[in-house]
């Protein structure tokens, strides 16, 4: 919950970071999917974001209805359809 507010970027980098120090490897790419943030792609990371409505966004779980989340859900299915041509 209200994970919105977090720095998810910051930990994705930490994550790239560590496998490229640990495995001493840096060919490989991490899908980020980012809701109502943007962030510039890099060599390890592709970013697309889901613009969602302020509407359907709560931090007291009262958007988190099956309607809603459904919609969100349809709305990742596709944007991954699109991005591995399936």
């Amino acid at each position: 919950m209200n994970n919105r507010y977090n720095d998810n970027y910051k930990e994705l980098t930490k994550i790239v970071d560590y496998i490229t120090e640990t495995y001493k490897y840096d060919n490989f790419k991490i899908l980020c999917i980012h809701t109502n943030k943007s962030f510039a792609d890099t060599n390890n990371m592709i970013n697309y974001t889901i613009n969602v409505s302020e509407k359907y966004m709560s931090d007291d779980m009262s958007t988190h209805t099956g309607d809603i989340c459904q919609q969100y859900r349809n709305t990742l299915h596709n944007l991954l359809k699109e991005i591995f041509k399936v």
